[in-house]
């Protein structure tokens, strides 16, 4: 399958303008999984990633430094400062939902006005997907291999390595067996 990855990552990203705010198909309306693979603003400036929201309820707001959930209050720091291309994960399941409000949902900036100081996107975004659905384990970690691998970018924690599996789940990079390489990066 080695002929399958992509030997030169994204040398050239386009920046195109940001789509206007959309309303999600209804398959969205209970859970979602959502993958982002940027390039982090100059400087480190807090901008939105992407914003999330149903009816008048305030957002669930993505940026490159927290996630906030600004209709609970609570958020969540991220604290992964390395330099180069970084990809975010979020997975979202409400349960069952008998609501049939319009979620809304805006990349690069916020659905409405809301109160936190993060600015509109300005750096460069390479892929965005959007799945109506919380995925498995063995399947979160298929698509995130898939876009590590793609754009040259490392999966996992610090000190912690993570598996990389091909789209039918071999795996194509041990993190066990590769224990000093861990967070440094890898080519085949």
């Amino acid at each position: 399958e080695s002929n399958l990855l992509n030997f030169w990552p994204s040398p050239n990203w386009q920046q195109l303008e940001l789509p206007s705010s959309f309303e999600l198909p209804a398959s969205f309306t209970t859970s979602a999984t959502i993958f982002v693979v940027y390039h982090p603003p100059l400087g480190e400036q807090e901008q939105v990633l992407w914003a999330w929201q149903m009816a008048d309820q305030a957002p669930l707001v993505s940026t490159n430094k927290r996630l906030a959930d600004l209709a609970e209050r609570k958020y969540l720091n991220f604290i992964d400062q390395r330099p180069g291309i970084r990809l975010q994960t979020y997975q979202h399941a409400e349960g069952q939902s008998t609501s049939d409000q319009a979620k809304t949902f805006a990349l690069g900036r916020l659905t409405t006005p809301a109160s936190i100081p993060a600015s509109r996107w300005s750096a460069p975004l390479a892929e965005v997907f959007i799945f109506p659905k919380v995925l498995a384990a063995k399947d979160l970690a298929r698509v995130e291999s898939y876009l590590a691998l793609k754009y040259g970018t490392t999966l996992g924690i610090s000190g912690k390595g993570t598996d990389y599996l091909s789209s039918t789940g071999l795996v194509l990079w041990e993190a066990q067996k590769n224990e000093d390489y861990h967070y440094q990066g890898f080519s085949l």
